[in-house]
């Protein structure tokens, strides 16, 4: 295919890569595709967290890369950050906590339980997506919307705990505020204060999640299809041809300057 990727899903048959306009292919090699989450750290190369362990996959040459044996039980990770201040480190919010994980060799330390103590850490984090403008963090959780620095792990409550995404199936971000694929419909939420406004009433009961297709446009990994998405009216059409993706483990933008990623349940809900 001569289209340049701009994403990839990992699934129990493989690595698939999408195009721009929609189109997508398995990619060559053999490897680890269910991964719990996984963010790029260069050009070519994805960071993943596995059952089985912290792994690197070059999506030029397909080959995959053994960092760390079964520790840290990163199947329980639930979203990646980076930082422009910081880029030797990933930031894991895992449902034991927060942990910064250095790129080069997999060892980590841990930063903090999270705001609910040790044992419950961030296992309720639905999505998260980044600003460019500030090189911070906005996780979409069921207790709100935090803002975190993944340079040194701090972070707030912009919202509080009457405002819970619990119900949030993909986000990305848009400079005029991040959209958020949502059980209720689609959503624009100013990255500010944490309010939002409702751009369209479709439903996303069903979205696994979603990742940047264009300046103004969004793929979602359905279960019944593939859909793409005008960020600006939040109207979307299924892409002909699809069958869903109801097994898909995760899926990430690609590129150097791709900042953060969220995971996807192992059951399809978020």
């Amino acid at each position: 295919m001569d289209e340049p990727a701009v994403a990839v899903a990992f699934h129990p048959n493989g690595l698939y890569a999408f195009t721009a306009e929609g189109k997508y292919y398995k990619m060559p090699g053999d490897g680890h595709w269910e991964a719990q989450v996984a963010i790029p750290i260069n050009d070519e190369e994805i960071l993943l967290f596995h059952s089985l362990g912290l792994w690197k996959k070059n999506v030029r040459t397909h080959e995959s890369t053994q960092l760390t044996g079964i520790s840290g039980s990163w199947e329980l990770a639930k979203c990646l950050l980076r930082s422009k201040r910081d880029p030797e480190h990933v930031l894991c919010l895992h449902s034991h906590g927060m942990y910064r994980v250095k790129i080069a060799d997999g060892s980590y330390e841990k930063l903090g339980g999270g705001f609910f103590g040790i044992a419950a850490g961030w296992s309720q984090a639905k999505e998260v997506v980044y600003d460019p403008e500030t090189d911070l963090h906005y996780v979409f959780h069921s207790d709100g919307i935090f803002q975190v620095d993944a340079k040194d792990g701090k972070y707030k409550n912009l919202t509080g705990p009457t405002q819970g995404w619990v119900e949030a199936h993909g986000a990305v971000y848009h400079p005029t505020g991040a959209v958020v694929f949502h059980s209720l419909g689609t959503y624009k939420v100013n990255l500010k204060d944490g309010s939002h406004t409702k751009i369209n009433s479709g439903t996303w009961g069903g979205a696994q999640t979603a990742f940047l297709a264009g300046p103004d446009t969004a793929m979602v990994l359905h279960s019944m299809s593939l859909y793409e998405v005008n960020l600006l009216t939040g109207e979307s059409k299924a892409v002909p041809g699809d069958s869903g993706w109801s097994f898909v483990t995760c899926a990430t933008n690609l590129g150097a300057d791709v900042m953060a990623a969220s995971h996807v349940e192992s059951d399809g809900k978020h």
